[in-house]
């Protein structure tokens, strides 16, 4: 009898077991039926990490499954070789909606961040990017991930969404031309919550000019923010002068 001290060498002598499976699967959904791989973690990257072929395969039924895009970004960036062999399910996964979260695990930031540009190295286009203002900081143009990793440059991004805590994915609105220095701006009457974060008019500029630095980017979301008074337009000169980005704010109207 063989005895596993570790839950690890387990998941790991599986794996080799579990690439025979996957590749000999008629139905992949009928073989994993009975395995969790949110709680096999390690059983699945192994296995994406030894076999290309039984990769994509785990690949895309995790996609298939609810909150499996994230786990399919780890087990993607498990793959080995060339980078080419993996770059379906980066367009697949950059086509929807990428989200990194204060709960996120550092490695899983990291990772996706890494799946990101891989995306913008090889000119796949990234959909939208969404990001909790809680667990940003900034220093200049360069955002700072809670975990203390910097966000790339990333020059396919074409969306990026900054949410409140209390966001829904619907929570922005649209206004135009905030990169005409002859627009102002002002709040609605009803502020929302007072217990709504507050976007500073400094990280407006510096989120301005991070957009500006991915060359890409035509949209700007913002979401369950509490908004500045105003936003001074000549703060904005230099980035109006160089790229048309469209801006979405909850709870601010534009006035030409």
């Amino acid at each position: 009898m063989v005895r596993f001290y570790h839950k690890l060498f387990c998941e790991w002598y599986a794996a080799h077991h579990l690439v025979t499976l996957v590749k000999n699967a008629c139905d992949i959904n009928e073989t994993l039926r009975f395995l969790d791989p949110f709680d096999l973690q390690y059983l699945f990257r192994f296995a994406c990490g030894l076999d290309p072929d039984a990769g994509k395969k785990l690949i895309n039924h995790l996609k298939s499954l609810p909150g499996g895009d994230t786990f399919a970004i780890l087990c993607i960036l498990e793959q080995t070789g060339d980078v080419s062999e993996i770059m379906d399910s980066v367009k697949d996964l950059c086509s929807r909606d990428v989200k990194i979260k204060r709960g996120d695990s550092a490695l899983l930031q990291r990772s996706t961040t890494q799946l990101l540009e891989i995306a913008s190295k090889n000119d796949i286009p990234i959909s939208c990017l969404h990001l909790d203002y809680s667990s940003i900081k900034f220093e200049g143009d360069t955002i700072i991930l809670h975990s203390g990793i910097p966000l790339p440059k990333l020059p396919t991004l074409e969306k990026m969404h900054i949410a409140g805590s209390n966001a829904k994915d619907d929570d922005t609105e649209t206004f135009t031309g905030i990169l005409s220095h002859e627009n102002q701006y002002r709040r609605h009457g009803d502020a929302q919550s007072a217990n709504q974060e507050t976007l500073t008019e400094m990280d407006i500029l510096n989120l301005f000019r991070y957009g500006m630095k991915c060359r890409g980017i035509k949209e700007l979301m913002f979401g369950q923010l509490q908004l500045p008074a105003s936003v001074s337009p000549e703060a904005f000169t230099n980035i109006m002068k160089t790229q048309n980005i469209c801006g979405k704010l909850k709870g601010m109207d534009s006035i030409n």
